[in-house]
């Protein structure tokens, strides 16, 4: 069960390599999706945590919204400055 962006993240990156992730589309626009907003009953870990809302990083203030502007700012910052979107083009001719 998704319930942590760090539980996830130390995961895929260096618990376990077969871990694989994929980065939907919804962490850079909807950020409803983190939230329990119907109090539906998600069950414990094994460790007896209640699964509830997401668990964000603390930069992101506890706030879905700031964390999903955060996210997007930093994707599209990275986009403007990587030439990988140009080298794209006149690799396919466009």
């Amino acid at each position: 069960m998704f319930h942590s962006i760090k539980d996830s993240w130390l995961s895929a990156s260096r618990n376990n390599m077969a871990d694989v992730k994929e980065l939907v589309p919804e962490f850079f626009y909807l950020p409803d999706f983190l939230l329990n907003t119907n109090k539906f009953d998600l069950g414990k870990k094994q460790n007896g945590l209640a699964l509830n809302d997401v668990i964000l990083p603390p930069w992101s203030k506890n706030d879905c919204r700031e964390f999903i502007r955060i996210h997007r700012m930093v994707r599209y910052h990275n986009k403007k400055k990587s030439r990988f979107n140009k080298m794209i083009s006149i690799g396919i001719g466009k």
